[in-house]
């Protein structure tokens, strides 16, 4: 018996001393892929696109290069790990055409930028002369960068404050009024046309 649990006892001390080493291996070849990737610098960039149809995009390529001219620049010969991909991620989600963004780095040296744009559903022109579109969630979309898509075109006797309140839901939820509803069933409307064939 004192044999059989010696057995055991050096058994279990064998597995506790292979797993330790392998943990050990593990913690070292993670601390060096990280040196080696902190060390890699930046030799390019790249953008690409989510969810991209290019009659509803009110954004392209050369935009994000020309909002990123900067960044792009100072990107190029820095280490991967000093790139400040927050804040190109924050510039490029305070743009309305943007749905969402997202800024990483490669261990083959490249920046990249991922977009998926707004799906614009119509295209507004205000009593007041005022232009600006309408994304599928409602939200108000400037144009800023002078594109158009195709969308239905709705003008006349429309009156909304773009320039403050940039959701149409937001908005009849601050003025519960009949006035102000046929803006979110206008909106549901556009949807109906986009969605179908």
């Amino acid at each position: 018996n004192r044999s059989g649990c010696r057995m055991k006892w050096l058994k279990y001390i064998g597995i506790g001393i292979l797993l330790s080493g392998f943990a050990a291996y593990l913690v070292w070849a993670l601390r060096l892929g990280t040196r080696s990737f902190d060390a890699q610098l930046c030799s390019r960039h790249t953008i690409s696109w989510i969810n991209r149809n290019p009659e509803l995009c009110l954004i392209e390529n050369e935009d994000i290069e020309n909002l990123l001219f900067n960044e792009f620049k100072a990107a190029q010969g820095k280490r991967l790990n000093n790139i400040p991909i927050h804040s190109m991620e924050k510039a490029l989600e305070s743009l309305s055409e943007i749905k969402n963004a997202e800024a990483f780095t490669r261990r083959n040296g490249t920046l990249e930028i991922r977009i998926e744009p707004s799906k614009v559903v119509a295209n507004i022109f205000t009593a007041d002369e005022k232009q600006f579109y309408l994304d599928e969630d409602g939200k108000v979309i400037q144009a800023r960068f002078a594109r158009s898509a195709k969308v239905p075109v709705i003008s006349g006797a429309v009156y909304y404050p773009a320039e403050t309140v940039h959701n149409v839901y937001t908005f009849q939820k601050e003025h519960p009024s009949a006035l102000h509803k046929w803006m979110t069933e206008l909106h549901a409307f556009t949807q109906l046309i986009a969605s179908s064939d």
